[in-house]
C-alpha cells in the first residue's frame, strides 16, 4: 500500500514556517476512523525548542470544542477573556463553556491568535463548531477567523482544521488548505465534498508497478485507520494508514 509503514510524520505534516509561509491542514472523518489519532501524531512535530526544525517551531493551540480531545497541554482555557499565550509555553487548549459559542467570543479568540507576537499552530477539532464566523458573517472589527485563515500565512500563523460532516463547512473554507487527510466517511455527500476538493480518483495500491485507482466517494474504499493523503506536492491523493 502506498504510504504503508513507518513514516517520519513531519513528512505529511503542515508546516508553520516555509516558502508558502504559514501552511492549512484539514481534516476529515467520522468518530472512531482515526482522524484524532493522526491530529495527535501530527501535533507532535511542533514545538518552541530550538531543536525543533524550523518549519515546525512555533507555539500550539488546542481549540477542543466537545472537549473530547485529549491532548497533554500545559496550560486549558475555558473563555475568551482569560484566554492567554506565551512564548515560552508551547502547548495550551481552550476548551469553551457554552456561553462562549456566540459568534462575537469565536471572532474575539481568533483575534487574539491572528495578532500573536510569533509563529503559532492551532488546531481546531471540530471546525463546525465556529460556524458563526463562517463565509461572510462580518463584524464591526473584521472577521478574524477568515482574516487568520488568508492573511495569517506571511506571519507565520498556520491551521489545522477538523470535521466530521465535511459538507457542512463551506468550500472556500476547506480550499484554504494545502493538506488533506481524508478518513471513511459514512455519509455520501460527505465523501461527494472532499471528492470535489482532492480529486475523484486516489491511488490505493500498486500490482507489478502499476498504480491501483479507487475513487474518493467510494464508502469502501477505506478501512479503519485508513486516509486519503494529499499534499501540496501530491498531484493526486494516496491512500495510507496511521499505524497505532
Amino acid at each position: 500500500m502506498p504510504g504503508e509503514g513507518f513514516l517520519d510524520i513531519s513528512i505529511i505534516a503542515p508546516r508553520i514556517q516555509g516558502p508558502r509561509g504559514a501552511d492549512r491542514g484539514f481534516i476529515a472523518g467520522r468518530s472512531g476512523a482515526g482522524k484524532s489519532f493522526l491530529a495527535k501524531r501530527l501535533l507532535a512535530s511542533y514545538g518552541i525548542s530550538e531543536s525543533v526544525p524550523k518549519e515546525f517551531r512555533g507555539n500550539l493551540v488546542i481549540l477542543d470544542a466537545n472537549d473530547t480531545f485529549n491532548y497533554p497541554a500545559e496550560e486549558r482555557y475555558e473563555t475568551v477573556d482569560e484566554f492567554r499565550l506565551n512564548k515560552k509555553i508551547r502547548a495550551v487548549s481552550y476548551v469553551p463553556k457554552p456561553d462562549q459559542y456566540a459568534a462575537e467570543k469565536w471572532n474575539e479568540l481568533w483575534r487574539k491568535l491572528f495578532y500573536f507576537n510569533g509563529p503559532l499552530m492551532v488546531y481546531a477539532d471540530e471546525t463546525r463548531a465556529m460556524e458563526g464566523v463562517f463565509g461572510n458573517r462580518s463584524f464591526d472589527d473584521g472577521n478574524f477567523f477568515i482574516a487568520y485563515l488568508t492573511r495569517g500565512r506571511a506571519k507565520g500563523k498556520a491551521a489545522i482544521l477538523g470535521a466530521q460532516r465535511p459538507v457542512r463547512i463551506p468550500r472556500d473554507i476547506i480550499g484554504q488548505a494545502e493538506w488533506y487527510y481524508v478518513f471513511d466517511l459514512p455519509l455520501k455527500d460527505d465523501r461527494q465534498t472532499m471528492a470535489g476538493t482532492i480529486g475523484e480518483l486516489g491511488i490505493a495500491n500498486e500490482q507489478n508497478g502499476q498504480p491501483i485507482y479507487r475513487r474518493i466517494d467510494d464508502m469502501n474504499a477505506l478501512g479503519r485507520f485508513e486516509f486519503w493523503f494529499k499534499g501540496p506536492d501530491t498531484p493526486i491523493p494516496i491512500k495510507m494508514m496511521v499505524v497505532k
